[in-house]
């Protein structure tokens, strides 16, 4: 079953003590009823998790690799910061700007922090403008100023809003304007059934899964640490969802990745 989780942070500390075998069982072994996957997408949020995602995917030919500042670091940069993801960005395995965008989740007030990461957001879009990679969009309780931004950009990059959490009319309006939007494993969980309608909006054209681990796992490993492999829970919720065999999700959602991303 060729699935590719399209988000991962296997170069997060989570992962520090058994990283390589969470890679082997990832890629190569399986687990339980876990299949291997055909490649994984390790995602940076700052300028060191960047360079590890780079280096692990120069390491293994089936994880790729984006780069890019999360808007939780935005104030945590220093001079040249915007030239080195340039850098990491033009590297062959690299395949797009990201995680960047919004994140208002952990701010009660205080409009300098939004400002901030607008600017860093900007910024890092240029640069994927320039080399022509797409984005991978990260947008937590910001929806109206990061909707605002993409109307005012006109013609944005390509890419995917990752682990979506906006309304079913976000869903359509994004998916009319050209974006791609990834689930994760909180569309099991009871208290998602706002997800469940937004993954009903999303044709399955426009669809992508991911596990986001560390974060966010699917029931019934809520509570532990998420994992690749259990990006096939993800998918199989979709399906669920959509009245669909888990086959035809898991080969459109692949495909869409492949696209998007250029993966060899």
């Amino acid at each position: 079953m060729p699935l590719i989780d399209t988000h991962a942070h296997l170069n997060f500390q989570a992962f520090e003590t058994d990283r390589e075998e969470v890679i082997q069982r990832t890629l190569v072994s399986g687990k339980d009823n876990f299949e291997p996957l055909e490649a994984v997408v390790n995602v940076g949020a700052n300028l060191d998790s960047s360079r590890k995602a780079l280096q692990m995917a120069k390491e293994n030919k089936k994880i790729f690799a984006s780069v890019g500042v999360h808007p939780h670091h935005a104030s945590q940069l220093y001079s040249g910061w915007l030239k080195e993801i340039e850098s990491l960005a033009l590297q062959p395995k690299v395949v797009a700007l990201g995680e960047i965008g919004l994140d208002l989740h952990q701010y009660s007030s205080g409009i300098g922090d939004l400002e901030k990461q607008k600017e860093i957001f900007l910024t890092q879009v240029e640069v994927a403008k320039k080399i022509k990679k797409p984005v991978i969009f990260h947008c937590r309780n910001a929806w109206p100023d990061l909707l605002d931004i993409l109307d005012y950009l006109k013609n944005p990059p390509k890419g995917v809003f990752h682990c979506f959490s906006g309304t079913r009319g976000q869903a359509k309006f994004l998916v009319e304007s050209g974006f791609y939007l990834s689930f994760t494993g909180n569309i099991t969980y009871k208290s998602a059934g706002n997800l469940r309608e937004a993954v009903k909006e999303v044709p399955l054209e426009r669809l992508m899964v991911e596990t986001d681990c560390p974060y966010l796992p699917p029931e019934p490993f809520r509570g532990l640490r998420n994992e690749p492999l259990y990006v096939k829970i993800v998918a199989s919720q979709i399906a669920e969802i959509k009245g669909l065999p888990l086959a035809t999700v898991v080969d459109a959602t692949t495909e869409n990745a492949r696209k998007l991303f250029k993966l060899d």
